[in-house]
């Protein structure tokens, strides 16, 4: 939790109205030496509950020392002295009860304001970082498919890459990928992009016929680096993919064959 968390939690002006727990008060007593916000934030908050009881507190009549001092000096003249059954004391007391009032009202109103603010940014904050996730992952998104496609560009733009083109089998008659393989250095590049996402524990696996044989080709990884080479194929005379568990198979389940494509 930073500097910025702590002033806006609440934990501040529990701590000036005293209901903090002795962990957050002992927090904050160490906090406020080291951080200048914090103090600032706890200055703050305890000059708006001065500010807000002094407004809210009762003052006295501006008569009533006079009456005070009257009372005193006509009692006294009179031989009475000054009775102890009615001392002026009470009355200050009565007036540090009605401030005691004034300032904890305050201090309601204040912590029922803080609190409330504190859920309204939140959840306003909450949405827009929601927002926010939701750009980015598009972004991001947009951001995969244009280096797909500049990748696969490239490799058409060079004149010693053969494509090879993949298309469905029975089974899988609208499914397509490609292989790029490089005549010169004899390396295999998949774009299979196009095939459905594997269950759980499945991959991709391609495979080169070489003299009739399944020769394993490589496995092929979603979002992968088109430019990546999955393996060398010296020859080939066609090429095929099968869904496999995970980590691949050294022989091909025919039954899960989805493209398949001479190379011309």
């Amino acid at each position: 939790m930073n500097t910025q968390d702590i002033i806006s939690s609440g934990i501040i002006e529990s701590y000036v109205l005293g209901t903090a727990s002795p962990e957050e008060a002992a927090m904050l007593d160490c906090m406020q030496q080291s951080f200048p916000e914090i103090k600032a934030a706890i200055t703050e908050a305890q000059q708006s509950l001065e500010l807000m009881a002094g407004h809210l507190a009762v003052s006295p009549s501006a008569g009533l020392k006079e009456k005070i001092w009257s009372r005193l000096e006509a009692e006294v003249s009179g031989g009475g002295g000054v009775p102890v059954e009615e001392p002026v004391m009470p009355r200050m007391e009565a007036r540090k009860s009605t401030a005691w009032k004034g300032w904890a009202m305050a201090a309601s109103v204040l912590l029922v304001l803080s609190v409330a603010a504190n859920i309204y940014y939140n959840q306003e904050n909450t949405q827009k970082e929601r927002e926010l996730a939701t750009i980015i992952s598009r972004q991001q998104q947009q951001d995969l498919e244009i280096a797909a496609a500049e990748s696969r560009i490239a490799m058409l733009a060079k004149p010693e890459m053969k494509v090879v083109r993949l298309k469905g089998v029975e089974t899988h008659p609208s499914e397509h990928a490609l292989v790029f393989w490089n005549e010169q250095t004899k390396q295999v590049y998949l774009d299979a992009a196009a095939l459905p996402k594997a269950p759980e524990g499945r991959q991709y696996q391609l495979w080169a016929m070489v003299n009739g044989q399944p020769v394993d080709a490589g496995l092929y990884t979603p979002g992968q680096d088109l430019g990546k080479a999955l393996s060398t194929i010296p020859n080939a005379e066609a090429f095929a993919i099968t869904l496999e568990k995970a980590g691949g198979s050294p022989s091909p389940d025919l039954t899960q064959l989805y493209v398949m494509g001479p190379v011309s």
